[in-house]
């Protein structure tokens, strides 16, 4: 009978049985695989590898430096299911395990662990077992040219562990950056949490806010899409050019693009009008922001080491100093409408919420940023702060967000 129930699954005359093992659940926290207050990231995703021809990295490589890597042990970022699983499944670089995981828009991605190896108390799961997050799958092996983790995300070769690195832009054949899924993921998986839209391309603008709450997003692959208020995308309009600028006309949302052209859109995304004209720049925040407040005194973000001073009126001795470190890239300062609260938001991927009287932060949240491209914030009557960085836009709660303020 148990020869007779293999070979079912074998062929797929089983397929209940073959879904029910495969349903492990839907990922509702994600982490990263190693302790991140001791490991480093060493090599980051797509970068060009000088010891492999110039072909680009896969992955995260982490590692927590000489004679402290060796063995330590690895963790499933999220609830899954083993697609793979080999102690020498990279040969002489050591094991690999490759997990499924569901999220909860139903997409699947897969993260790999590379370079891993079994010890006496820490051995590999099985294929089609379900792991929690967080469930030690291996170790950090003894691999060349020194122990670390190999870490990827992808939604490609769900059983075959990757290459590790790749003639071609890794994004194009199904790697994702694998920092950017599980911090953007903590946050939208968070209480904090309204909605998100996550793009193919980087955004290019600051988005534009509907009155009801719905956005107008500007990306890099020539389009403009247009979110409901709770972040479903209802239509998109492929453009002749990179769109630099949108802005508000009479007759609706304008689209500027980087060759001059100039679209305004009707409520359906139809073009009603089309003019050619001078290109307009899309100006960033610089690395620092000037705040002028109603009551006349200046919030100034300093660049290089960050710090935020807060100056009263007549040009007063600074009232508080408030360093924030990590902080990087172009930001952006302002105020909610009743003067209390400052919002900072960075290209390094910080949000935060300070208290304008005395420079506490009382409210923070970080996304994945690389403190390069785009950062804009906004904070709506709806009582939603909408955050753009990167490639994504996200609706978060001002009250929870704020609920340590006493605002």
């Amino acid at each position: 009978m148990r020869l007779l129930i293999f070979v079912l699954l074998i062929f797929g005359l089983l397929p209940a049985a073959a879904h029910a093992q495969a349903d492990c659940g839907i990922v509702n926290a994600v982490d990263f695989p190693v302790d991140r207050s001791l490991f480093q990231l060493m090599q980051d995703y797509a970068a060009p590898s000088p010891r492999h021809q110039g072909r680009w990295h896969t992955g995260e490589d982490y590692s927590a430096g000489p004679g402290l890597t060796l063995g330590q042990p690895v963790r499933a970022i999220a609830v899954g299911r083993v697609t793979y699983a080999s102690p020498i499944g990279w040969g002489r670089d050591g094991g690999v395990v490759i997990i499924e995981h569901t999220l909860p828009d139903g997409s699947i991605v897969y993260s790999q662990y590379g370079h891993m190896m079994e010890t006496d108390s820490i051995r590999f799961p099985g294929v089609l077992a379900c792991v929690n997050a967080g469930q030690v799958i291996g170790a950090v092996g003894d691999i060349r040219p020194a122990p670390h983790l190999h870490f990827e995300i992808r939604v490609n070769q769900p059983d075959t562990p990757g290459p590790g690195y790749t003639p071609d832009v890794p994004d194009t054949l199904g790697w994702r950056t694998p920092s950017a899924f599980v911090l953007n993921w903590r946050v939208w998986l968070g209480e904090l949490h309204r909605w998100h839209v996550s793009l193919p391309a980087p955004l290019t603008t600051a988005p534009l806010i509907y009155p009801d709450g719905s956005v107008l997003i500007a990306s890099s692959d020539n389009r403009v899409r247009y979110a409901l208020p709770d972040g479903r995308i209802l239509w998109r309009v492929i453009l002749d050019a990179e769109p630099t600028l949108l802005s508000w006309s009479d007759a609706g949302p304008v689209v500027t693009m980087a060759d001059g052209a100039a679209w305004t859109l009707g409520a359906d995304g139809a073009v009603i009008d089309r003019r050619s004209g001078a290109a307009a720049a899309n100006v960033s925040v610089g690395e620092g922001a000037l705040l002028l407040a109603a009551d006349g005194s200046r919030y100034l973000l300093t660049p290089g080491n960050p710090a935020l001073l807060s100056k009263g009126p007549a040009d007063a001795e600074p009232l508080w100093r408030v360093g924030l470190p990590g902080v990087r890239g172009a930001v952006n300062l302002s105020a909610d409408p009743t003067g209390r609260a400052l919002i900072v938001s960075a290209a390094s991927g910080q949000v935060l919420v300070i208290r304008a009287e005395t420079g506490e932060v009382c409210g923070q949240m970080l996304f994945y940023g690389n403190g390069r491209g785009l950062v804009w914030h906004e904070l709506g009557a709806d009582g939603t702060l909408r955050v753009a960085l990167g490639d994504q836009v996200t609706g978060m709660d001002w009250a929870r967000l704020t609920a340590g303020c006493g605002l």
